[in-house]
Order: C-alpha cells, then structure tokens, then sequence
C-alpha cells in the first residue's frame, strides 16, 4: 500500500516543501505531491477522491481550513492556525507544527527585554505570537486593518522601528508574483542593531531582507523553519 501525503495551498510552484519531503520519502517509498486549490471549499472534494495519510497546509488555508476538519489538537486550537493533517479512522485532525519550526529556527535570537513587531496577522503571525508569548517577549502585531490585536502600517514611525529591534515578515510580500514588493515600513530608521527575519524562503533574500542588508542588519529567511516545521510533521504522521 502506497502511503499518500502531499501539500495544499495556492500557487505552489515554488514550493521547496516537496524538495524536502521527497528526500526523506523516497527511500521509504511514500508519495508526496503538491495540490493547488483556488478555493478553501475544493479540500472537501480532494480528500474525498484521494486516500491521503496526511497534508501540509500553506497560504492562505491555514485558518481558513479549520472549520473543514473533523478535529483539532488542543495548541493549534489556542493558536487559530493548521499547518499539518493527520488523516486517522477517516478523521481529519488538524495540528500546527508552525510554531515549533519558529521556535527551533529563531528563539536563540529573542532576548530579554528585546521587543519584537510582527508584520502581518495571518496564521504564520499568529504562530509566532504564540512562541513570543509563551518566551514573554514584548511584541506588536502590524496589520492593514486595526482592531485592539494591532497596529496598523501608517501608525508605524521612527520610535516603533527604534524601540522593535527585531522585526518579522509573515506577509507574502517579496515572494510569489510579489517579488519587487515589500511591507511599507520605514527602512531608512534601521539600524545596525536590528534583526530582520522573512518567514518566506523563496527567494532567498528578499525585497525586505534587501533592506535590512543594506542597513547592515542581521538578515535571516524562513528556509530552516520550513525545515523543522517539517520534521514535526513527519513526527505526527509516524514516519520517523
């Protein structure tokens, strides 16, 4: 029986998901594919005409497809976000390895007393600010739309750059159709002092870890968070 996992989101061309799955898969002959959907609703309809074991979740489902699964472990519960799914007695179960993956690839970097803005409030985002909470890390959250949970880009000036010594890219802004494009903050009160960290991995610098490079910054992409947020995967489905 050829076990079957794979990876669903929008525009998934340059994934490097498969890359990495597809090595530590094939010498236990498991077949890993990715399967783009335009719509949260056609989930329904591919599981039910294929006998997954398990997926991946990228942007911009990882929300949106809770309310489609059958349960959800209780941290991807606290965090609103679903990365990764167990397929278990014709269940679906939803678990969020996100966190973990940040966690392994940037909390060395998360000091005391730092603080940290966060740009973008999607699931990534929300992910993140379970890792800083459970650190106790000061943090700010930058979204297009206010609400009590965020600040929004025009509030941002030189004080909110100077005092957030740390600043994280969840956006897709900078990858994927959006390469030239990158969130309106303003770069030119960057320091030397400041880490920039891109969530996204493709390209591998991108128009945002460009600025912070130019201002001498540390300057870190997501490429090692996909790598551990995958690992926790494979512990879920049993694979290793």
């Amino acid at each position: 029986m050829m076990f079957k996992y794979g990876l669903i989101g929008e525009k998934l061309i340059y994934s490097s998901s498969k890359e990495i799955f597809h090595r530590q898969f094939q010498s236990k002959k498991l077949s890993y594919e990715n399967y783009e959907i335009n719509n949260i609703k056609e989930f329904l309809k591919l599981i039910r005409t294929n006998n997954f074991s398990g997926l991946n979740v990228t942007n911009p489902y990882k929300i949106k497809i809770i309310d489609y699964l059958d349960k959800i472990d209780p941290k991807a519960q606290i965090i609103g976000s679903v990365n990764t799914i167990n397929f278990k007695k014709n269940k679906t179960i939803g678990f969020n390895t996100d966190y973990l993956g940040f966690y392994s690839a940037f909390s060395k970097y998360f000091k005391k007393n730092i603080s940290v803005l966060i740009l973008g409030s999607g699931g990534v985002s929300r992910s993140i600010s379970y890792v800083l909470n459970s650190l106790k890390i000061n943090y700010q959250t930058v979204s297009r739309t206010k609400n009590k949970h965020n600040i929004t880009y025009e509030e941002i000036d030189k004080s909110t750059i100077k005092n957030n010594l740390i600043i994280i890219n969840t956006t897709p802004l900078g990858t994927i159709g959006k390469f030239n494009e990158k969130p309106k903050i303003p770069f030119d009160d960057l320091s030397n002092n400041h880490i920039l960290i891109d969530v996204n991995y493709y390209p591998r610098v991108t128009s945002f870890l460009r600025e912070g490079i130019n201002k001498n910054c540390l300057t870190l992409n997501g490429y090692d968070m996909l790598k551990n947020q995958a690992l926790e995967s494979w512990k879920i489905w049993n694979i290793i």
